[in-house]
């Protein structure tokens, strides 16, 4: 008697037959997390996030985790920010100096979609972004005098009235540290998890943020809390904190005693 050999097919939801990864004709499976496959790229229309920032000077006013502390500016409207730094030689075009020479600015659109660009610095003369822009969340020296030089001086996006700061690397850094985003345009955010560290020996507390900014007169609404002691805390989340598109997120802290010097970070992906 013959060996009879059946054949099994696979179909989407839309009824269409796909394929699967295979080492020699054995199905390859993978024992990875869902964290992992969305890190390395293999679901389509999932993209990892992790923010981080730190605060070094934490004290009874509630303050969002970012180098420049206080609280952000957010736009009404999209406009074109300007980029200036603190010195000279944060100069791509003329010399060039010593230090950074481009950096690369991510935020949102008008629309909320997700946008990014590279612009070149000029030291302490601002430039104008091609791009107008409602969030920006993101900005990092992307090139530089030498591979370990990164940015002189403090390079600061300002608002289009070249006075109001939105986002800050500091001197030295080549990395803006902002523990703040907005859900682009389309998107639904999962946070796995968030933490924070303290490290003055000061009591500190973190807490996570979130606003509707499609509804009028909406105000941040705390969602989790953690607090430090000279220490390092973190909560992952077996069921993650869900986001819509459009909202935005900030972790704040605050703390009983004068300059807590504070770190944070929240990951998660969206899709």
């Amino acid at each position: 008697m013959g060996v009879m050999h059946k054949h099994v097919g696979l179909l989407d939801e839309n009824g269409a037959t796909y394929g699967v990864k295979h080492i020699e004709n054995r199905m390859e499976v993978s024992a990875t997390s869902h964290g992992h496959e969305i890190a390395a790229g293999t679901i389509p229309g999932h993209f990892a996030l992790h923010k981080f920032g730190s605060n070094a000077d934490v004290g009874a006013t509630e303050e969002v985790m970012m180098t420049q502390g206080g609280r952000i500016n957010y736009l009404a409207a999209a406009e074109k920010p300007k980029i200036r730094s603190s010195s000279g030689d944060d100069n791509g075009s003329v010399g060039p100096g010593v230090g950074a020479w481009t950096v690369t600015v991510s935020g949102l659109d008008a629309n909320f979609v997700e946008q990014s660009e590279t612009v070149t610095l000029l030291g302490v003369a601002p430039v104008e972004l091609e791009n107008a822009y409602i969030r920006v969340f993101r900005m990092f020296v992307a090139t530089a005098s030498t591979p370990t030089n990164k940015n002189v001086g403090t390079v600061t996006l300002y608002q289009n009235d070249n006075a109001t700061s939105m986002i800050v690397i500091d001197a030295a850094v080549g990395q803006t540290q902002f523990t703040a985003w907005t859900v682009p345009a389309g998107f639904t955010f999962f946070m796995a998890s968030f933490g924070m560290s303290e490290r003055a020996a000061k009591r500190a507390i973190s807490r996570i943020y979130m606003r509707d900014t499609q509804t009028a007169n909406s105000v941040f609404r705390l969602q989790e809390e953690i607090a430090v002691v000279a220490s390092t805390a973190s909560r992952v989340f077996s069921v993650p904190l869900v986001f819509t598109e459009k909202t935005d997120i900030e972790l704040a802290v605050t703390s009983g005693a004068a300059a807590a010097n504070c770190t944070g970070f929240f990951e998660g992906w969206y899709e």
